[in-house]
This record gives structure tokens, sequence and C-alpha cells, in this order.
């Protein structure tokens, strides 16, 4: 399914030798020890590497750490306190890999035949301003009038119209800010010129005056203040603002202040000339030997401090580690068993829950087809707005339903745990985890993990266990971000592999998405290049490649998929970063991210699944020499004695416990990144535990790997990055046409004339009989047209559209209302219906003139099936028979004649159901499908009710096939695909197999036709 391309990315600790000695006793038997603590807070800070590290990650505990070396702290419980904090960052200084300051960093890989493998000591920090120092900075600037008036602004595209307001959805806070906020402001004709002039970046003094212009009795003034004040809430986003694919923020603010002269301004001269000193330190520093940085780093701070901001300066700092890998093919094809393996183990291999409900209510509501405009969509007021589980989504999120698969695990589990297994190979029970075929998987991912092997040797000899740690939904998303810290050669090749990764649909555009996070300080981590050459903005002052009013969202079947509006083709949006998408990320960014992959298999680390990821111990879970997850434990506080049992009460109560639940001495506390390696062998390392517990009351443990499985790569915590693309041929999706936007204007009224549309509820087996009593309902619309189709979403029922004039909804529900009641009297209905607003499939069917005439289609195939249905049952003809000889006669008056009609029959048409039709009912349906002598057999069947209600459709698919061709509507074998679908629908309801056979009987009606009159074919 996978294969591995070389663009392979090292994660790890800066530190593998600082060895700092126990600390002091956190039993809690005794009061804390003050001079024990100062004691070894001053042996722990004597380390240069420790002290740089945590004084960058947390200046306010390095200064107080300062002050308790220094004496001026001497609370024996603040020292403990202050310990604490600086136990917990020495470990991750030596055990987590995640890149964060200075204590991990990145190097680039390559794979290669055998492993190579060189440490030096010269790791080069690249260090900028904090995202949020500078956001401070530049609101700062732009408070400033003068120069405001010189910068470039434009309307930030996800404002949207509500009422009498002008919203912005989801704003990124202020610095400081808790959450995302939506603003508004009230829609006054001013305001709406001011963002219609904005549609395009303007001078904010261009802007001014041209909307002046158009409200000359504006009071002075007024215009500078709205557009001031529109500012301020970000709905017109200023030149000043850094898009998230500049990863020298500082120099793009510099720029901008550049082209408008601010230099020049006596408000901002002396901002200006500090940033550029800023800027040519920091350039200093990231070039400069690393012995050298420290010192580069206080003077740059020195700087910031003396800039206007409301935030405290700080830097943010990646770490380039001086490391040189190369990988052995044996690791890269194991990498690819691992993906292949949590494809085929996927519990969503048709897409996530909330996006087969997205991609089902979007066929409800638009059909087929169609091309809504992607910002008319995701308005939940207008449109479906996000999918379950989105911010701001209207949609319930469903909990997870249990499946065999869960029964499956949970077997697994508890056997483990009966057999005191802490290893299960899952190779043979893969096929019993699938929820279903994986027909398609994911284009591009990227697999972390770690290596464990004892040397390098080994190593090359295949010796190794790879550990699956993480799996991100695309190539690029882990890596993307630390592209500028490469060298040119290395940036090249690993953005030309992100470049050439495949699309998941053939002949899509990939585009890169730039927007900042829903948290400002997160811009930190979330900043990458420009590798793609197509982009996409989300409230960004840049324009991208392809504006957010260009794009639209299509369906089929199948698969929903993001088209171009200009060219019908599918694109493919992608993030370049690992910022969480559900709760840091704006949703549009989110919604178009994960639109893609929509319907591909869920790939992500092993799942337990709902039921069995509950139970207090999983084992690890291992697929040839991959670790899918490690060993799991969940511990509650009830688990052990309480906070105030004693020391040696509790510890002697966790090695029971770590006996009988098989718990291993190296351990990882906590999820996600934030995670602390503990060695329950030591007292130091369980009294963390037991603090964790009382703090917390529960615990999740994870096995690590032990110091020797480290061995290959010198004792360093790691994780290595590898991209993956999908084997598979890319989806062939529906041939680009020109978009059709849907047509809510259409949508019933009342009064007023328009189409009623009424849901009659009843059993399914009951609607044969419901629609034999049609015709009761149908005499009283007089002339009025009027059509059905059974359906089955949420409970099955009638969908009646009537077409009444002006002032004739009223009576057509009190009609539609006693006949219903009629129904539940004879118990033939549940006396429930219910109106609802008919939305026209028009990406299905075409809209205006085109649209019309499909609804006339619609109303004489409603007829036409009423009459089949009068000869259908038990006694008289076979309703698939029926149905069969009926699909015949819409091809051939579709196309514009039997010959046209048969060989569509025959070329399009499954050849083979799941199993063959029997020989009397296949020979029925030759018989009837037969057109000679103007069906004469059909007419000698049943009379002539069918064979007239058949010509009275015939007329009515003939015009709409004439106005199709001439309106360049959608493709016709689309649409003749549709007509049929619904047919079979209207006759028997939703029923795929059933339909299947059908089609099969037409086919093969089709195919004797054809033989009969040309001989074989």
């Amino acid at each position: 399914m996978f294969r591995a391309v070389d663009a392979v990315l090292l994660r790890a600790t800066a530190d593998s030798e600082t060895a700092i000695g126990p600390w002091p006793d956190l039993s809690g038997d005794d009061p804390p020890d003050g001079a024990a603590w100062q004691r070894w807070l001053a042996e722990a800070w004597a380390s240069p590497d420790a002290a740089g590290a945590v004084d960058l990650a947390s200046p306010v505990l390095a200064s107080r750490v300062r002050a308790a070396c220094a004496g001026r702290i001497t609370s024996d419980r603040q020292l403990r306190r202050l310990g604490e904090s600086l136990v917990r960052y020495v470990l991750r200084m030596r055990h987590r890999a995640t890149p964060f300051g200075l204590f991990a960093g990145v190097a680039p890989a390559r794979l290669g035949d055998s492993l190579e493998v060189s440490w030096a000591g010269r790791h080069r920090a690249a260090a900028r301003p904090d995202a949020a120092w500078l956001a401070g900075v530049v609101n700062r600037l732009e408070a400033e009038g003068t120069l405001l008036r010189r910068l470039l602004v434009i309307a930030d595209a996800t404002c949207q119209v509500r009422g009498d307001q002008l919203v912005l959805p989801c704003r990124q806070p202020p610095p400081g800010g808790d959450a995302p906020q939506e603003v508004s402001a009230r829609r006054t004709p001013p305001v709406a010129a001011i963002l219609a002039a904005a549609r395009d970046a303007v001078p904010l003094e261009e802007l001014v005056q041209k909307v002046g212009a158009e409200f000359p009795d504006a009071p002075p003034g007024a215009i500078d203040r709205l557009v001031m004040q529109l500012v301020e809430q970000r709905m017109l986003i200023t030149s000043l603002r850094p898009p998230m694919t500049a990863s020298d923020p500082l120099g793009h603010v510099l720029a901008q202040l550049g082209h408008v002269g601010a230099a020049d301004l006596g408000s901002v001269e002396p901002s200006v000339r500090l940033l550029t000193a800023l800027h040519s330190r920091l350039e200093r520093h990231n070039g400069e030997d690393p012995a050298r940085q420290g010192s580069s780093r206080l003077d740059a701070l020195n700087i910031m401090a003396a800039v206007p901001s409301d935030v405290t300066p700080l830097l943010a700092v990646d770490l380039r580690l001086d490391c040189a890998l190369v990988i052995p093919a044996c690791v890269a094809k194991e990498a690819e068993r691992a993906a292949d393996a949590l494809a085929l183990a996927s519990p969503y291999p048709q897409g996530p829950p909330a996006w087969r409900d997205y991609h089902g209510r979007f066929l409800e509501r638009y059909g087929p087809g169609a091309h809504v405009p992607l910002l008319d969509l995701v308005k939940p007021d207008t449109g479906l707005g996000y999918p379950a589980g989105y911010r701001g989504s209207p949609l319930p999120v469903e909990p997870p339903a249990m499946q065999d698969r869960d029964a499956t695990l949970l077997e697994v589990a508890q056997l483990a745990a009966l057999d005191g297994l802490a290893v299960v190979d899952v190779t043979d029970v893969l096929p019993r985890l699938a929820n279903g075929p994986v027909e398609q998987t994911p284009a591009h991912l990227e697999l972390c993990f770690q290596l464990h092997s004892d040397s390098q040797a080994q190593l090359d000899d295949g010796l190794f266990t790879l550990v699956v740690t993480g799996l991100a939904q695309g190539a690029g998303t882990t890596t993307g971000r630390f592209l500028y810290l490469l060298d040119s050669a290395d940036r090249r090749r690993m953005a030309g592999a992100l470049r050439r990764a495949p699309a998941l649909a053939a002949g899509a555009v990939r585009a890169q998405l730039s927007s900042p996070p829903l948290r400002v300080r997160t811009e930190n981590v979330a900043r990458t290049p420009a590798v793609l050459t197509e982009t996409i903005t989300v409230a960004e002052h840049e324009q991208g490649t392809m504006a957010l009013a260009d794009l639209a969202v299509t369906a089929d079947a199948r698969r929903i998929w993001l088209v171009s509006r200009l060219t019908g083709r599918p694109v493919e949006p992608a993030v370049l970063n690992a910022v969480q998408l559900s709760n840091f990320t704006h949703p549009l960014v989110r919604f178009l991210a994960e639109l893609p992959r929509a319907r591909a298999a869920v790939l992500a680390p092993f799942s337990w699944g709902p039921a069995a990821g509950k139970l207090p111990y999983l084992p690890a879970v291992r697929h040839g020499r991959s670790i899918l997850a490690p060993a799991r434990w969940r511990l509650h506080g009830t688990d052990l004695p309480p906070a105030a049992a004693s020391w040696r009460d509790w510890d002697n109560a966790l090695a029971s416990l770590r006996e009988r639940r098989l718990m291993a001495d190296t351990l990882d506390l906590g999820d996600g990144d934030q995670r602390l390696r503990l060695d329950l062998a030591e007292r130091h390392h369980r009294q963390l535990l037991r603090a964790h517990l009382d703090q917390h009351g529960r615990a999740i443990l994870r096995e690590a790997p032990v110091p020797s499985a480290l061995g290959w790569i010198g004792g360093r915590a790691h994780e290595l990055t590898i991209p993956l693309v999908s084997t598979q041929e890319p989806v062939r999706l529906p041939a680009p046409r020109h978009p059709a936007a849907p047509a809510p204007g259409r949508s019933p009224g009342a009064p007023g004339p328009g189409w009623a549309y009424a849901k009659v509820y009843a059993h399914a087996a009951r609607h044969t009989d419901l629609l034999a009593r049609l015709p009761e309902l149908t005499a009283t619309f007089g002339e009025s047209p009027w059509w059905f189709i059974r359906y089955q979403d949420p409970d099955p029922h009638l969908r009646l559209r009537i077409r009444h004039g002006d002032g004739g909804f009223a009576e057509t529900a009190r009609q539609v209302g006693i006949w219903v009641q009629n129904l539940a009297d004879a118990g033939l209905a549940t006396g429930r219906v219910q109106w609802d607003t008919y939305w026209p499939e028009t990406g299905r069917y075409g809209e205006g003139q085109l649209l019309g005439l499909a609804e006339w289609v619609f109303v004489a195939d409603s007829a036409a099936v009423l009459a089949q249905l009068q000869h259908t049952g038990p006694g008289r003809l076979p309703a698939p028979a029926l149905t069969a000889a009926s699909m015949t006669d819409i091809a051939a008056s579709f196309l514009g004649g039997t010959e046209a009609g048969m060989r569509w029959l025959i070329d399009n048409l499954a050849r083979t159901p799941a199993s063959a039709p029997d020989r009397t009912l296949l020979t029925q349906a030759v018989a009837l499908a037969d057109p000679a002598d103007t069906w004469a057999a059909l007419r000698a069947a049943t009379g002539t009710g069918i064979t007239e209600a058949w010509a009275r459709r015939r007329a009515a698919l003939d015009a709409y096939r004439r106005r199709l061709i001439v309106l360049d509507g959608p493709p016709a074998d689309t649409v003749l695909t549709s007509l049929l679908h619904m047919h079979h629908i209207r006759a028997a309801g939703i029923a795929p197999d059933a339909e299947r056979a059908c089609r099969r009987l037409a086919r093969a009606a089709a195919l004797s036709w054809t033989t009969r009159t040309h001989g074989a074919t």
C-alpha cells in the first residue's frame, strides 16, 4: 500500500551525557529539607546545558532557581516546589525527543544501504522573536494612525453576512487571550462599502478616500474611524501581519515598514530602529558559532525589552542538531509494512464517521454533482456548516458504537492478561480487525517511530524493533516547519520530495494552506516555508494563488471533494505543520485539510477502540519487527494507598501492583508530548509517580525503551519521521465541467408558488400499498404536477413533491393531511407527515430551464411507476422484470432511439451481480423489454396503461435531452445513470442488491434485442 520516500527527519535530544545526581526525598513522610533541595538545585544549575535550556524555556523558573542558588529563597516548601519543577525539565531534556528550544532538535537523514551515524557537539540554534511578542509590537504599530494610513489592507474573506451584522466567525484572540473570538460589526452601507472595496489589497488612505467619496455626507473622520475599527477587529488585515509561510516574520514586518517609509515617521521611528537592530542581531546569532549564541540571545532580549509591546520579550528557538545519519533500507521497508498493517487495522476504512455523516448530508441537501461554493457551504445558518466535532458545528457528535472489531480487541486484551503476555502479535488477527475493505488509503502520510537496537552492527544486520510513536496525516505535516533550518541541499531535496507527493484524485491540484493558528503563540511552531506551487490563505493579508471564493465542494455517491470553480479540477489542500486541527486551527483550514481524505481510510497509531481502551492493562502490539502500540497501564489513585499513607505502605502496594499487572521498569508517564520518563526501579522516580497520582488522581503509563535499546544512537531519545506515499492508483473522479451552484431561491415557501414537499411515514413494506392509493390524493391536485420517491432515512417514508399555485399551499397541505389520516385509519401508515424544504439537485440534473424539464421527467416517471405497480405482485408480472423493461425504455427515450439506448445499457451496466438471475425471470424481462410492434408483448400482458405512461415519459425525456445538449448541462451518461437509479427507487425502494439485479436484467434484455436485430456483437 505504501512506499517510503527519501526525506527522513531525525528528532532527538540535544544532550545525552549530562548526569545530575538523585534529588532529595519526595516521599512526604518528613517535612521538606530545604537545605538539601538548595544543594541539589545548585548542582543541577551548574550544568550549562541544563541551565541554558531551562533559561530559554521558562525564564521565570530560571530566575527563581538562580535566586534559590543565591540564597534569596529560603522557604522549604518553595525550594521543594522549585526542585520538582526543575526535576521534570531535566528528565525532559534527557528523554523527550520532541523539538523544543535547546532541549531537542532535528537533523535530516538519508536512506541508504547501511547505517551511518555520527554526532558532533556543534548544534546550531535558530532564534526569532516570540510570536506573541511580535504580535504585540504589530498591534502597537497599527495603532499609530499616521503609519496605518500608509499600509495596505485587505478584507478577511471569511467575513459573513448575518442579518444586519457582518460577522468574523473565528478570529485569533490578541496576545494573552484565552479562546478564539467571534466579532461583529453593524452592516451599515459604509461598512459594507469598505469591505467590498478591500476585496483586493488596497492602501488604507486610498480606501478611505474611495469610500468617503461614496458617502460625502458622512461626518468628518467617520470613515477613518470605521476603517480603524475594522482593522482592530481584524476584518481588515494589514500588510504588517506576516503570513505563515514567512520563516522570518520580523523580516517581513521590517520589509513592510520599509515599503511605506515608516522610518520617516517620528512616532514609530524609535521602534523601527530597534526592530532593525534586533533583526541584525538575530541574523548574526543564527549564523555564528554555537558557543557564542547564548550571549547573542541575551543581547536580543535586551533590545526587545526596549521595543513597545504588551507582551514579555521571549525568543522562539529551533535547534539544528549536528548529526549525519543514513538509515538502512531495511528500516524503510519495515516502516512500509507497519503502515500497511495500520491501514488494514483501521477502525474507519471508509473515512471518519463525522465525514461520512457530512457526505450524506451534502448529498441530501444539494444532490450529487452540485458544485456548492465553499464559503456558502460552511455557513451554519444558511449552508451545512462544519462536520460534527468542528469548532462551531451545529451537528451532534455521535458516540462510537461497539463493533465486531471491538469484541475482537477485547478478546485479545483479555487473553493476554490471562496468559500473562507482555506482547501480542496481531498479524493473524488483522483480518478480523477490519471494519470493511480499504478501498482507498490516504495519498501520503508521515510515520513517526523510534528504533530500538543495542548496537549499530545489530541494526545493520536487521536486529531492531521499530516502535510506532505517531502518524501524521500528510507528507510534510511534522517535517515542513523545520525545512528552513536545513542547508540548501537538504532543503531542496526534502522540499522536492514533498512537492512530488501524489494526490488522492487523478489530475488534482495540490495546494498549501497558510493561516494563523487560533493561539498567537502557536505561530512559533506553525510557520512553514512555501513548498507547494499553489497556495490557499485563510485570515491572512497575503493572497494565495487560489482564492476561497473560487473554490467549491462537490460529491458523488462515493466521495466528496474540493474543486476549482474556474477549472473544475479537484483541489487537495495540505497543512504543512503539526498544529492540532481540532483546537488550535481555524475550522475552515481544518475543513480544507481533511476534505481530500474524507472518505479514505483513517490511518492513525494502533487503536484499541473505545471498549478495550479503558482496560487497566493493554499489552504491546507487535506486527513483524514493529511495535504498533507499546504496552499501556492505567492507574487510578484508588489502586494504591491514599496520600495520608506512609511511603513504605504505598511503595509496597506499588510493588505488588506492578507484579500483578506485568508493569515494566522503564515507563513514560502522561500522554502526547507531555510525557515524563520514569524508571520505577529508582525510589526517586516512584516518588514522582506518587506525586502525580496524588495531584491528578490517575496516571497513564506506557512502556519505554531501556537504555540499551538506544545503543545504536548513543543512548539518545529520538524519533524518526519518514514520508510514505500510497502505491494505489489515484481515484478517477468525474470529468471536470462548468460548476453548477445550488439554487436556494427555488425552495418552496407558503404562501406563494413553488413545490410543496411532504414526507409520509409508513413501514417500508406498506409503501406499495400507499402508492396504490396515491391517485386518491393526486386527483385533488387537478392539473398540478407531482412526483414521489421512496426513502429510508431516518425512518421509511414516501417523499411527495407537489406543485401548487399562488395561495395553494394551504389547500395542498389540507388534502395531504386528509389522505394521510385515511391511510392511518386503514392501518397502512403511522399518520405522521412532515413538511420540508425542497432543494433541487441542480448538480445532478442542471438548473434553470434544465431543472424544470427534469422535473417533468420525474412527474412522468412517477406516473409510469404507478401504472407498472398495477400489474406486479403475486399472480401477476414479476416486478424486477417489468422494472428492467422500463429501464430499457428510459435509456432508449433519453438517448434518442432504441439502438443507442440498448448499446448504452450493454456498455455501461455491470455484467455480474452477486448471483445470476432466474432463467424464467430473465426470459420475462427480455420479452417485456421488446419494443417491437409498439411493445406488443407488454401490451398483451398489461393492456395499454403502461405503454401510454411510457409514451408520456418518452416525450419528457426527449425534451430534456435536447435542451441538455444545447445548454451544456451535466454529462448525459451521469444523468442517465441517475434517472435509472431513481426509477428503481420509485419502483422498489432503496435496495442496492435488487437494483444491481434489475440492471443486469436490463443489460441482458438489451443484449438480446441487439443480437436479434443485428446478430451477435
